[in-house]
C-alpha cells in the first residue's frame, strides 16, 4: 500500500522519472520473490520450485520438463509430497558425487488418464532394494521418503520402478490421473 501511495503522489505531482524508478524498484523486488513455473498444478509447482531451487543453489545441473495438469486436488497434494521427497533424495545423492558428475532430471507427461514421472540423478554407488523394488536404508533418520512413495503407490494404484545402473539412480512412476483415479 505504501508503494501505491508513493506512486500516486509522484504521478499527481508530475514526477514521471521518479515514478518510473519506483515502478522498476517494485518490479525488481517482485522478481526476487517470484517462483519458477514448472507445471500448471499449483501444489506440485510449489513443491518443485522449492526443492529445485535447492539444487540450483548447489549449482547442480537440472533438467525439468513437467507436464502435470491442475485437476485432481487430493492426488496433487500427495504427489507434491512424493516429488519433494524424491528430489530431496536426488539432491543428497548427487551431492556425494564429484561436481562434474552431479545432475538431476525430472520428466513428467500426462497421456490420457495416466501420469508418468521420471526422477533421476547421478549416483555411482549401489542401492539395496526391498521386496517391492524400493530403496532401503539402515541409516538413522532416513527412509521416510520411500515409505511415503510406498503409501502413494498403494493409495493411488501406481506403478513404481527404481533402478540404479550406468551411474544413474532412477525412479519411474505411472499413476492413474483424472476423475476416475483411485483416492
Amino acid at each position: 500500500k505504501a508503494y501505491l501511495d508513493k506512486l500516486e503522489e509522484l504521478i499527481s505531482s508530475y514526477r514521471s522519472q521518479e515514478a518510473l524508478h519506483l515502478i522498476e524498484k517494485i518490479g525488481t523486488q517482485l522478481n526476487q520473490t517470484k517462483r519458477k513455473q514448472y507445471c500448471q498444478n499449483p501444489l506440485v509447482n510449489a513443491a518443485l520450485s522449492t526443492y529445485l531451487a535447492k539444487a540450483e543453489a548447489l549449482h547442480m545441473p537440472i533438467t525439468v520438463k513437467a507436464v502435470i495438469p491442475r485437476e485432481n486436488a487430493t492426488l496433487s497434494s500427495d504427489l507434491a509430497i512424493v516429488l519433494s521427497n524424491l528430489i530431496e533424495n536426488a539432491i543428497h545423492a548427487s551431492e556425494k558425487q564429484p561436481d562434474s558428475h552431479r545432475a538431476l532430471s525430472l520428466l513428467t507427461i500426462c497421456q490420457g488418464d495416466i501420469l508418468s514421472i521420471l526422477v533421476k540423478n547421478r549416483f555411482d554407488g549401489t542401492v539395496a532394494l526391498d521386496e517391492d523394488g524400493l530403496p532401503t536404508t539402515k541409516a538413522k533418520g532416513h527412509g521416510i521418503g520411500m515409505k511415503s512413495l510406498s503409501r502413494f503407490r498403494d493409495t493411488y494404484d501406481a506403478s513404481v520402478l527404481c533402478t540404479c545402473e550406468d551411474g544413474w539412480f532412477s525412479t519411474y512412476i505411472r499413476v492413474p490421473w483424472g476423475e476416475s483415479s483411485p483416492s
